[in-house]
């Protein structure tokens, strides 16, 4: 799995010592059917590896939908899909916008956010945590960057978690 591991293996490390309130959801790459738990939540945190670029620190940025959907799209009032959302319905046609949703592998956070806006009316206030790699490519072990990266990750996770008012820092 190499360093591209060290997303979920922040996960697994908050999950080994939860904080009081959060969920820890753990995957591979975000799916469309993250939306409706995301839906529920009033925070989220998305934490993943980033492409090598000589920094060694990880990085939390705010992370806000996608513009490409409108907020009232696609969901009525009752929470049903009344019709596609204009940011899906433009993919893969000739002459499209090219600012909908990526939904296949690899769907970047803002895109969920957008399409969690779109089916369901609502997404959480978000951030994005980004941990340092040596190399993305396929290898048995973390880098000595990667390590450091989740243990830096971990602690930047418990930070905010304790800023928004979830549990004591443990």
């Amino acid at each position: 799995m190499g360093d591209d591991a060290a997303g979920p293996r922040v996960g697994r490390a908050l999950m080994r010592r939860p904080i009081p309130g959060a969920c820890v959801l753990v995957c591979h790459q975000l799916t469309p059917e993250i939306a409706e738990s995301l839906s529920r939540a009033t925070h989220a945190l998305f934490v993943d590896a980033r492409v090598p670029d000589g920094d060694t620190h990880v990085r939390i940025a705010l992370t806000t939908p996608n513009a490409g959907c409108r907020r009232d799209a696609g969901a009525t009032r009752d929470g049903s899909v009344k019709s596609a959302p204009a940011c899906l319905e433009d993919q893969g046609k000739e002459g499209g916008s090219g600012e909908g949703l990526l939904l296949g592998h690899q769907m970047p956070p803002s895109d969920l956010l957008a399409l969690t806006i779109a089916v369901y009316g609502r997404a959480p206030e978000s951030w994005t945590l980004t941990l340092p790699t040596e190399h993305i490519g396929l290898s048995e072990s973390l880098s000595p960057v990667a390590r450091s990266g989740i243990r830096s990750g971990s602690a930047a996770a418990r930070r905010l978690a304790a800023s928004l008012g979830y549990g004591a820092i443990q």
